[in-house]
């Protein structure tokens, strides 16, 4: 078979977080300058440029999109891709939003051009987010008991990764 992409768009609550933020280091810029041209004071662009630097390498870890074959399930990002081979997935099912509204984020990204890195939950402990949007949610579980969350744009991908982890066990 055919691998096959799936797009990871944009939900409304990371679209909103995401332009705020930007919104947010465009006026700091704007006000960062004009302090500089009045006072020639530059320390201004310090938190400006921590800001910037936050942006992009948010937008660099973010999940753009899923592809799946034979053998692995792909994560990509703008800077590469997250490789999980097929035989290392002991599960996949559909989880609702309400399974991790609550979960606490230990070390990630909660909103900014996704959700993604280390989350914790009282229902599924520790989990690696991969996420979008909080519609059409997979949690992963790995053979040495990771769980991963992914959000594409169609369910349809929990069907070919079922189908595919079927075909490899037989």
């Amino acid at each position: 078979m055919e691998p096959k992409s799936y797009s990871a768009p944009k939900g409304r609550f990371v679209i909103i977080i995401t332009f705020l933020l930007v919104v947010v280091a465009f006026v700091m810029l704007y006000f960062g300058v004009n302090t500089y041209f009045a006072s020639g004071a530059y320390v201004q662009f310090f938190p400006v440029g921590i800001l910037f630097i936050v942006l992009v390498v948010s937008y660099l870890m973010s999940s753009t999109g899923y592809s799946i074959s034979e053998k692995e399930l792909n994560i990509i990002h703008p800077i590469g891709a997250k490789t999980l081979a097929l035989e290392d997935i002991k599960s996949a099912l559909e989880i609702n939003k309400s399974d991790i509204m609550w979960s606490l984020r230990t070390f990630g990204v909660g909103g900014v051009f996704g959700f993604y890195g280390k989350f914790y939950n009282r229902k599924f402990g520790r989990m690696n987010f991969y996420m979008s949007q909080y519609k059409n949610l997979i949690l992963i579980e790995t053979q040495s008991g990771k769980k991963l969350v992914i959000s594409p744009d169609k369910l349809e991908l929990l069907d070919d990764l079922n189908r595919y982890l079927n075909q490899a066990r037989q």
